[in-house]
């Protein structure tokens, strides 16, 4: 993933939207640094690599339908 890409933080207990920013090794093992822009937690922070995945149309839906809500990024601005 490259900085800015948008991307999907699957916490196991739901899921939020954000851009990714960083590959975070060297100042955290395993995790990186996104910015979310839904949830509590709006702002930069580090989330374990196992729990972002990229964000597309097909991994927004598989995200809608294993929590029974929508949370996705304006297809018009």
């Amino acid at each position: 993933m490259k900085k800015g890409d948008k991307i999907i933080w699957d916490s196991g207990f739901g899921y939020e939207i954000g851009y990714f920013i960083e590959d975070s090794e060297n100042k955290m093992y395993n995790s990186f640094k996104v910015e979310l822009i839904t949830g509590v937690v709006q702002e930069e922070t580090l989330i374990s690599k196992d729990e972002i995945i990229p964000y597309t149309k097909e991994s927004q839906e598989q995200m809608s339908n294993k929590y029974g809500y929508s949370k996705a990024f304006s297809e018009i601005f």
